[in-house]
């Protein structure tokens, strides 16, 4: 039986430099089956939280090539106060990851590898396929659509019902549509917060990591 840790590994070896950090970050949390905001924000020192935020710390450092500076803007200790984690916090969690990785682990593997690599490598391709960049295109030049009208466009032509847009369930499919209504109501002036809200109480972070996916790929259609 291999080890989480084994997996970790595996999975650094095939992570593409061109990874966004929310990719990396919300990848290496999903391995380890923790919230992606408290690998971000949270000041926790228990292990099962600082453990996969040294090992994203690692591969964003490592891999995607990062600085120690970039890094650590990523990471704020949610405790009432918006201070980045400093210099060192991250070269000490770099240090950590590879300490822990160094060695045999205990936890056993909680996700199939390949469900992993894939959800670093996102819902990007499916956005393509599914040639959503030209529905979103239309909705953003659309300039008297409601976010009820936008929601049902993408409902009628993906075939997927609202419950099911706003339900739970996470595939390739519903993220991508999912990102491509972000797209259009982030365009449509709405906060994160709020467009959360209308994607069944999602958190703004989903939403953010949708719009920087966009973005990085050269996928985010803009109103201007």
């Amino acid at each position: 039986m291999q080890t989480l840790d084994d997996v970790v590994r595996k999975l650094y070896t095939h992570i593409p430099s061109s990874s966004t950090p929310l990719e990396v970050i919300h990848g290496v949390a999903r391995l380890y089956n923790v919230d992606p905001l408290e690998v971000l924000n949270s000041s926790t020192r228990k292990r099962h939280i600082t453990l996969p935020r040294h090992i994203a710390m690692m591969v964003l450092y490592e891999k995607v090539g990062l600085s120690l500076e970039t890094i650590r803007r990523y990471f704020v200790p949610k405790n009432g106060r918006s201070v980045p984690l400093s210099h060192t916090s991250v070269r000490l969690g770099i240090i950590h990851a590879h300490k822990v990785l160094g060695n045999s682990s205990s936890l056993k593997v909680q996700n199939d590898f390949s469900c992993v690599v894939d959800s670093l490598s996102g819902f990007l391709m499916t956005y393509n396929k599914l040639q959503i960049k030209k529905i979103v295109h239309s909705a953003v030049s659309s300039h008297d659509m409601t976010p009820p009208q936008i929601l049902e466009l993408f409902s009628t032509v993906y075939g997927l019902s609202l419950d099911i847009i706003k339900g739970s369930k996470r595939s390739r499919y519903l993220v991508a549509v999912r990102a491509g209504i972000a797209n259009v109501l982030y365009e449509k002036t709405l906060s994160c917060a709020s467009i959360g809200e209308l994607l069944g109480n999602k958190n703004h972070a989903s939403i953010l990591y949708y719009l920087n996916s966009l973005k990085t790929a050269g996928l985010y259609e803009s109103a201007q």
